[in-house]
């Protein structure tokens, strides 16, 4: 892929969840008897003026994207497939033992009283504003 100097680039890391932007601070093309290489030096968005660190587009540890979308767009498919991938293996160690065996308990209707029955027969005081009990009754 092609850049310029100045472009900025989104690095979704591998190795650890992270995102790095780094913009294009030089490119080098490099003429050889085995063809043209282009070598493009990054700097990262966050460095001090002071600090010279860069490092090499080849070094970069992650997947490059030209846009923060482009890569919120990674970094979500790779967290969604990671829960699923979670939610599989512990519904796998469960077994059957992850369907329900019995269907929930059904919604006590409201009354006008200021208490309703909890599935386990424990009886629970709410508060019941006006408007409501009127249209109860």
């Amino acid at each position: 892929m092609n850049y310029s100097v100045g472009d900025i680039i989104w690095v979704v890391l591998n190795k650890r969840p992270g995102l790095v932007v780094l913009q294009i601070s030089e490119q080098i093309t490099k003429k050889t008897l085995d063809g043209e290489e282009t070598i493009y030096r990054l700097k990262p968005m966050n460095a001090r003026e002071k600090n010279d660190t860069t490092i090499t587009l080849e070094d970069i540890p992650g997947d490059i994207y030209k846009d923060a979308s482009a890569a919120r767009a990674a970094m979500i498919a790779t967290a969604t497939g990671a829960i699923d991938k979670m939610i599989a293996n512990a519904q796998q160690a469960l077994g059957p033992k992850s369907e329900p065996t019995a269907p929930p308990a059904p919604i006590q209707e409201l009354t006008s009283e200021d208490s309703i029955l909890l599935p386990d027969g424990t009886r629970a005081r709410i508060n019941i504003p006006n408007e409501i009990k009127e249209a109860i009754t």
